[in-house]
């Protein structure tokens, strides 16, 4: 391995998705330009010679201190000794055009304390020879193992949420832009929890053609010492809408903005948090919502 096995963010080899994944390589060109959270991702290379029978004091041994000092980094970059951080996958072939891997790894969200943050990559990283795994990927005539990163960043406490289709996928309109949004974090909408408000954008000159706003009843929010959890919509909050119409055109100039960049349809997820957009993650739109 000719080169660390801790990559930030930002970095020019945090870039390459051979190192560090879709998810990573997507976001890190976009660190100067974007409000994206700060994060480090433990290159795919560092997991070489582990496979599922991997022992595990052994990769915690070799994980510890390298993650305990890229931890102590991005609590300096965040102002806090123990940042809350979203513990996620990064495989090499996760979310590329014919498949997202939506929802097949592991996902840890507000994880905090050193030792947490190490066994949550652990897992993460065993969840990729899951047998649910492996059966999507021979649902998509896929190899049946890939080269895994994972992807710590630090987790916004959202306001609200948004899951962004700069395409829209039930008609395949590519004119419209599509924009679902719910209060707290976007966990509920992603999977599939609540029924949120969904806006459509016109592509062309960002004016909003519609919006429908749904009784919400159901809000992911960060639990106090760890975790998340479900709880219900304040009532006065349940029927109204997520997002005021200049956040509505600022989400999809985003969307519109990043299917510039990127050549293709993208879905993005967001994060509202004291009136600043923060980009979570950007990738391209698959044959279907979920797939």
């Amino acid at each position: 391995m000719n080169h660390p096995p801790i990559l930030w963010l930002g970095e020019q080899l945090c870039n390459d998705i051979l190192l560090v994944g879709a998810k990573a390589a997507n976001l890190s060109p976009m660190v100067e330009n974007y409000p994206i959270p700060p994060g480090f991702s433990v290159a795919s290379s560092f997991f070489k010679g582990f496979d599922k029978q991997f022992n595990i004091d052994r990769i915690t041994d070799k994980l510890s201190p390298i993650v305990a000092d890229a931890y102590k980094k991005l609590g300096e970059k965040c102002n806090l000794k123990e940042p809350s951080v979203a513990v996620r996958s990064s495989a090499i072939d996760e979310d590329n055009i014919n498949a997202s891997f939506a929802g097949q790894f592991k996902t840890y969200l507000n994880v905090k304390g050193c030792e947490n943050v190490i066994q949550a990559i652990i897992n993460c990283y065993q969840s990729a020879f899951s047998e649910r795994v492996l059966a999507y990927r021979t649902q998509k005539q896929m190899t049946s193992s890939s080269a895994m990163s994972i992807l710590v960043q630090q987790l916004v406490s959202a306001d609200m949420s948004s899951v962004v289709f700069s395409k829209n996928p039930m008609n395949d309109d590519a004119s419209e832009i599509i924009i679902n949004a719910n209060w707290g974090l976007g966990e509920s909408i992603v999977n599939g929890t609540v029924t949120p408000d969904t806006y459509i954008v016109n592509k062309k000159d960002l004016s909003i053609k519609q919006k429908m706003v749904a009784k919400k009843s159901i809000m992911s929010i960060i639990c106090p010492q760890d975790g998340t959890k479900d709880v219900a919509i304040p009532k006065v909050m349940s029927d109204t809408p997520v997002m005021t119409d200049q956040q509505i055109i600022e989400n999809a100039a985003l969307a519109q903005k990043l299917e510039n960049a990127f050549c293709m349809n993208i879905d993005l997820e967001c994060a509202w948090k004291d009136e600043i957009l923060y980009l979570l993650q950007c990738r391209p739109i698959t044959t279907g919502i979920n797939t």
